[in-house]
């Protein structure tokens, strides 16, 4: 399972690099806009909107490169026949499938752990001297996180059709969707509720297709 994850990481490595290097991007805008409460405060603003405009509003080309990331797995599967190579290996579907949601959910956090990470050092060790509402940051991460996996879900079930370009931009047009379902929604646990039912739905579904296509 290990060596098949590892598989996956490296076919689409540009992608995680890209992933990792803008996450340490947004942390460092985190440090950046939680060290300026004179600025904050002369706009009154508090730290909530500086977290909401760095996770929402620059993390936004994320959500579609994750979206990307599950149409490329699939349609690249699809068209190189990779899958039927690894099961020449002894490598079964099942295991295949399951490798490739893993390196899904490492993509995602790639993106969340440090951003998370970096708002744990932020709250525990600089008193910026604004109040912190940890349960709106708590919601932060978690409709973040519902979200990704929405688009990745989404990107997968997608990916398995023979033009590979036709599914990247239904990826794209998912993930439109899912964002303006936030929009109208705003923050609250019954949009989580949309994303991760969106979610597993479109990951039962990619996960059929795969599992019961032909070698």
């Amino acid at each position: 399972m290990l060596t098949l994850i590892k598989r996956e990481i490296r076919d689409m490595f540009v992608i995680y690099l890209f992933l990792a290097v803008y996450a340490v991007f947004i942390c460092i805008s985190l440090w950046y806009f939680h060290n300026r409460p004179s600025c904050n405060e002369s706009l009154g603003l508090d730290i909530n909107f500086d977290g909401t405009l760095v996770m929402f509003f620059w993390t936004w080309p994320l959500y579609f490169i994750i979206g990307t990331l599950g149409a490329t797995q699939m349609s690249l599967d699809k068209s190189q026949k990779i899958s039927s190579f690894l099961n020449t290996l002894a490598a079964t579907r099942r295991a295949m499938w399951l490798s490739r949601l893993s390196a899904g959910i490492i993509a995602i956090l790639i993106i969340l752990v440090p951003m998370a990470i970096t708002e744990m050092i932020l709250y525990q060790k600089i008193n910026i001297g604004i109040p912190i509402n940890l349960n709106m940051l708590y919601l932060l991460f978690v409709i973040s996180f519902s979200l990704f996996f929405a688009c990745y879900g989404g990107g997968l079930m997608c990916g398995w059709r023979s033009n590979s370009i036709f599914a990247r931009l239904a990826s794209v047009v998912i993930t439109v969707t899912l964002i303006t379902i936030f929009s109208i929604k705003g923050f609250s646990y019954e949009v989580v509720a949309i994303y991760l039912a969106f979610g597993v739905v479109c990951i039962i579904r990619a996960g059929y297709k795969f599992l019961n296509a032909s070698l």
